[in-house]
């Protein structure tokens, strides 16, 4: 059962952002690694990493054979590489921002080609212990981030306090938790930016999803759990703001053999504002959505991509590895695949192209296209020109956001 809350508003992204810095633009270097088609289309010339990105995106952490590592973005339209070789970066640091048509990079915006934009003011920065996991809101005027702040009473474990800056003067500061059950990778900005949802520990305890105003004004107890839970590791807003996915995770330690037990699965919760009504998603040995972007939803908010993993059981058994469902808004499993059903066995990365239809794996033999219940082997120019032959070894992977609009409209 869940509490009832307002139907949030639509979509209303804000394009002023009096809250950033202006900082002086730079050059910056470009790799290109010339293609002649893609994934989804088949340009009239051969492409060039100085022309406009047409989307879908993906982002990559690769390392050069020196060991520098850098973010680089593949357009699957075009099968360009850009190589963005001004930004030092380690994995994990990237953010995409305003539908994908920015980065966000250890405090500072930039375009699409590196070129610093703005910056989060210093007299913000100076609050948040961890840049990587802190959330720029989208119109840019507040910061969303979890301190440490000492020991919970009556447990062992250190408190994490969400905490909301304005970054305009005088930067002002809200605590939005009071229990000390923040989670830096459940913290997510509604689409209009009118609401942060973020945890917390109820009265009794328990870990709840909640909400509140950017200035830390209005705050709600969004779930009502009965029981204890292990971690909620990802929230995701649906884009009109109708829905609200979590992951829940409760299995936080595993033992060496794991013996499978139904009360570690982990499970999906989708709360429907609109109906007063939540539901809870069962998958099989589900051990959790991968953090931060295992909850995807379609433009349309009716459908939800869950990306996740199984508990920790043996290789040999059906579901071992990696998941991937579909699930409708009502929560109702449309379809699904697991590693076993790749056709090497083995799951990788996995990465939305433009929706949530079509996706990007890779596995061990090379990457793949997911579309239409067929995996689709990627060569030549068509896969991500990444690895030995190009001397730029993905180490990571960064999805983006469904539905860029290409970067000659970012720009517009």
């Amino acid at each position: 059962m869940f509490v009832l809350l307002a139907l949030l508003a639509t979509f209303t992204a804000a394009c002023a952002r009096p809250g950033a810095t202006p900082v002086e633009t730079s050059s910056a270097t470009e790799t290109q690694l010339s293609g002649d088609t893609g994934v989804t289309g088949t340009p009239t010339r051969p492409p060039s990493a100085h022309d406009p990105l047409n989307g879908p995106l993906v982002g990559f952490y690769v390392e050069d054979l020196n060991e520098d590592v850098y973010f680089a973005i593949f357009d699957a339209a075009t099968g360009v590489l850009r190589l963005l070789s001004g930004v030092s970066i380690y994995v994990g640091e990237a953010q995409w921002i305003d539908g994908g048509c920015r980065l966000l990079v250890n405090g500072q915006l930039t375009d699409l080609r590196g070129v610093p934009q703005e910056s989060i003011p210093p007299e913000a920065v100076a609050h948040v212990d961890n840049l990587t996991t802190a959330r720029l809101s989208p119109n840019h005027e507040a910061l969303a981030y979890v301190v440490s702040s000492g020991v919970r009473t009556g447990s062992a474990a250190p408190t994490a306090d969400v905490e909301i800056i304005s970054l305009s003067p005088p930067f002002a500061v809200a605590r939005l938790t009071t229990r000390g059950g923040g989670e830096p990778r459940a913290l997510a900005w509604s689409a209009d930016g009118a609401w942060l949802y973020f945890t917390d520990y109820d009265a009794a305890g328990v870990l709840q999803v909640f909400r509140a105003a950017p200035d830390g004004s209005s705050s709600q107890q969004v779930t009502d759990h009965a029981g204890p839970l292990g971690a909620i590791n990802d929230v995701a807003p649906s884009p009109d703001g109708r829905y609200l996915a979590y992951s829940v995770q409760n299995l936080l330690q595993a033992t060496h053999p794991y013996t499978y037990r139904a009360v570690d699965e982990g499970w999906v919760g989708i709360v429907d504002w609109t109906a007063g009504a939540g539901v809870m998603v069962h998958l099989t040995k589900f051990a959790a959505a991968e953090p931060g972007r295992g909850l995807v939803w379609d433009a349309a908010s009716q459908n939800l991509l869950i990306i996740g993993d199984s508990l920790p059981v043996a290789e040999d058994d059906p579901v071992a590895g990696r998941q991937v469902h579909w699930v409708t808004a009502t929560g109702e499993v449309t379809h699904s695949f697991v590693s076993a059903d790749s056709p090497d066995g083995h799951l990788g990365w996995i990465a939305p192209l433009g929706d949530i239809a079509t996706l990007l794996v890779s596995g061990r033999d090379g990457f793949y296209a997911y579309t239409g219940d067929q995996f689709r082997r990627l060569t030549g120019v068509e896969a991500p020109p990444v690895g030995e032959e190009t001397g730029l070894r993905p180490i990571g992977i960064l999805p983006a956001p469904p539905g860029f609009p290409g970067e000659a409209a970012c720009q517009s």
